[in-house]
């Protein structure tokens, strides 16, 4: 039914955080795919305790991710094949386990139900140098080592110094323009079709690269026909996702009670993030905010 929207969450923590999300996106015409990284002890047989009333839900192949690797694009991908695999959806919503939305699912649907717009967020410059940093050297440690390993990272700097002695540059290889900006997206089944069609092309151009799970999408989707569908949003004058997130306070902040009204006023859809450990009064309020409207 292409009625239906696919949620595809990210979790890796915060178990009755990611409960409280579930229930918000429990709607008869959702289908919710899960993927739950396979580090998590936290979240470890969590399908088990899960009882949704109206939608379906599937856990998809657990990845082991670690921070900048490839592996957080093979979750990615693993999401988009599964629900691409159950049905023909008119949405696809990337979300992680730390979001929550910000409208019912009813004002959701009426939203998407005319729009054929990308919602994919693109940077507000092009930073080519970093771009380049990420894409044209081999990074063999990335899905290995975590990201405060100290040992690993003085490893992965001397082996990318002798990749710029050797003068190595994989990106010298690609002839498509690279772009970046936030892995959060909410696209089409067409859209969908096209990247899991482009998934050998993804996985020879990105692996052992760095974060670049904010730059194979944007990248595929501006170098194809879908750039002339995103959309841009007026308020903040660029293409973006309509995801509520805070970088002025935080990397990104943690949303706090007090901003309730803010986030429930804004014109976005979604929002991140949040922390059950650091405030979990907004998590509730929101949740019950949004059950209250499906009523």
């Amino acid at each position: 039914m292409k009625n239906k929207h696919a949620y595809l969450i990210e979790a890796h923590c915060n178990k009755n955080q990611l409960k409280l999300l579930l229930d918000c996106l429990d709607y008869q015409y959702n289908d919710i795919f899960v993927h739950i990284d396979s580090r998590s002890k936290e979240l470890k047989n969590i399908e088990k305790e899960i009882k949704l009333e109206h939608s379906q839900i599937f856990f998809v192949e657990s990845v082991k991710v670690r921070w900048g690797g490839y592996s957080q694009i093979k979750a990615e991908m693993n999401l988009l094949e599964a629900a691409y695999k159950q049905n023909e959806y008119r949405r696809y919503h990337l979300i992680s386990g730390v979001d929550l939305p910000l409208k019912s699912q009813k004002e959701i649907h009426t939203f998407f139900d005319k729009d054929e717009k990308e919602y994919v967020q693109f940077d507000y410059q092009d930073d080519y140098k970093e771009i380049n940093k990420r894409v044209s050297k081999y990074h063999f440690l990335r899905d290995h080592i975590d990201r405060d390993n100290k040992m690993g990272n003085i490893i992965e700097k001397i082996s990318l110094k002798f990749q710029e002695i050797i003068r190595i540059n994989r990106a010298r290889n690609i002839n498509i323009e690279l772009k970046k900006g936030s892995n959060w997206f909410s696209i089409t089944d067409e859209a969908v079709k096209y990247i899991i069609e482009k998934k050998d092309w993804i996985t020879k151009t990105f692996k052992n690269t760095k974060c670049c799970d904010e730059i194979f999408l944007q990248t595929l989707i501006y170098n194809s026909s879908f750039k002339d569908k995103l959309y841009y949003d007026r308020f903040e004058k660029r293409n973006t996702s309509l995801r509520f997130v805070d970088w002025k306070r935080g990397n990104p902040y943690i949303f706090r009670l007090a901003d309730f009204n803010d986030l429930i006023s804004s014109h976005y859809i979604f929002a991140r993030k949040f922390d059950e450990k650091i405030d979990n009064e907004i998590i509730l309020k929101i949740h019950d905010y949004l059950k209250e409207k499906e009523k």
